[in-house]
């Protein structure tokens, strides 16, 4: 399973599941068609509440509760599950429509149907690959069975941009035009913000040249004069509040404890659940200057840059925090520590890479370093369509930190004078009318003037 149809269902269960006032408030049992455990399962989806799950496959892998013989027959009786589950399933099936009717058949009255499959993407037989679906697929899949489709999401993330659509007996009035959910702790990530009680020097060192906040961001609005300012992270608001325009922070579980200004609104979202919503994006000034320092994992903070880029310019400024972790502790993805970075440090060597028009500089930072990435192009796809691939590489990498990350072998120091020209340079490239020509001089002056020299402290 890939990490997009992971998420995607996650939203689908959140959205159609949790919120359902009956679903959502009695013991549950599932059924997931297709569900043998390769590369990752949906059942830690239904955490939320008492579940009985059980897995139906051909496959002989371990956790399939019923062995399927091939036949598209479901062994179970009518109207039996409250909610019936399917992944990356149909495209493998030569006659899935068969199998969708024994779905429809085992559903309850009130209960629903997830199917995500694939729009499109490579071959890859298990141990056959059949088909790619439209939208219109799913509606032909309903309207034969007597269902109706109550959701639908076509995702943007490649390659096999997968189609999640919900199905439902009949149209749930009292779910229409509800607020999806914010956040749900047993389904969404954990947001690990509370640190764990260690103090233990050589783990918990801090490094770096100047503090973050308030001192380096200060410089940096300073330079760049944002006319709007975004952030996702906002959690005590310490960054927001350094802020002098309008500006938007967004947050599942904000805990603010700073004052803030009138202009500074704090949206509770999750960063992708705000971006997946054009009544949210539609109040976004031009994105001249953005802060990335939410959920500490490589896949959060690659998405927040990947949905943050699609609504900037070649002259916006992108920081993304936490790219330096001082210890191979500070890494890890479970926090085990006060200083935590998880493994953000992977984005750097992701922009270099697949995306080599970014300019993507380190910066020596307090306590964990920031990461400033310069020309934003909105039309490129690149992340978008690799996706899957970029972050299953990524994350299937060593956890542990290369010598040059921990180190900061290629950080510049925020005091250097180059980062203040790049800065004010970048005034003027958000006003030009070739800005992407403009944006070459920026190139010009950081490629003549790296590697620089830098100082460390270490505290």
């Amino acid at each position: 399973m890939h990490y997009s149809s992971f998420d995607s269902m996650r939203r689908a269960v959140k959205n159609h599941v949790v919120r359902d006032p009956d679903l959502g408030q009695r013991p549950l049992r599932v059924l997931d068609v297709g569900g043998a455990d390769v590369n990752g399962s949906y059942r830690t989806l239904f955490r939320f509440q008492p579940t009985e799950y059980l897995v139906a496959d051909v496959a002989d892998e371990p956790g399939v509760d019923i062995r399927l013989d091939g036949s598209c027959t479901l062994p179970l009786d009518d109207r039996s599950f409250d909610v019936v589950v399917s992944g990356q399933t149909f495209e493998h099936v030569g006659t899935f429509w068969r199998l969708f009717a024994e779905m429809a058949r085992v559903v309850k009255d009130d209960g629903v149907i997830l199917v995500a499959v694939p729009s499109t993407g490579p071959v890859h037989r298990y141990p056959v690959d059949c088909y790619r679906f439209n939208p219109d697929a799913m509606e032909a899949l309903a309207a034969d069975n007597g269902l109706v489709v109550a959701g639908s999401h076509l995702d943007a993330r490649g390659p096999f941009h997968d189609l999640v659509t919900v199905f439902r007996r009949s149209l749930r009035l009292d779910l229409v035009d509800v607020e999806p959910l914010a956040y749900v702790p047993s389904i969404d990530d954990d947001l690990q913000n509370d640190a764990p009680d260690t103090d233990v020097p050589d783990v918990e060192k801090s490094a770096g040249d100047m503090v973050v906040i308030p001192t380096v961001l200060n410089r940096i609005h300073a330079a760049v004069e944002p006319r709007f300012y975004f952030e996702t992270g906002v959690y005590l608001g310490g960054s927001l509040a350094q802020a002098k325009c309008p500006s938007i922070g967004i947050d599942p579980a904000p805990q603010i404890s700073v004052p803030l200004q009138d202009f500074h609104e704090v949206a509770i979202s999750l960063s992708d659940d705000f971006f997946l919503d054009p009544a949210q994006t539609a109040r976004l000034g031009p994105l001249d200057l953005v802060y990335i320092d939410g959920m500490h994992l490589l896949e959060n903070a690659l998405m927040d840059f990947m949905n943050v880029e699609r609504h900037a310019h070649p002259g916006s400024v992108i920081l993304v925090d936490d790219i330096y972790p001082n210890h191979p502790l500070q890494a890890r993805r479970q926090r085990c520590t006060r200083h935590w970075t998880g493994d953000v440090w992977k984005i750097i060597p992701i922009l270099q890479i697949a995306r080599p028009d970014l300019v993507v500089i380190p910066l020596d930072t307090v306590p964990t370093g920031t990461l400033l990435v310069l020309g934003a192009d909105p039309t490129n796809t690149t992340l978008w369509d690799d996706f899957d691939y970029i972050l299953g590489d990524a994350l299937a990498s060593s956890e542990v930190p290369p010598d040059h990350i921990l180190d900061r072998r290629y950080a510049l120091s925020p005091r250097d004078p180059l980062l203040k020209r790049v800065l004010q340079m970048m005034r003027a490239v958000r006003v030009a009318d070739d800005p992407f020509a403009e944006f070459a001089k920026v190139r010009r002056l950081i490629s003549g003037a790296q590697p620089r020299r830098i100082t460390r402290k270490v505290s």
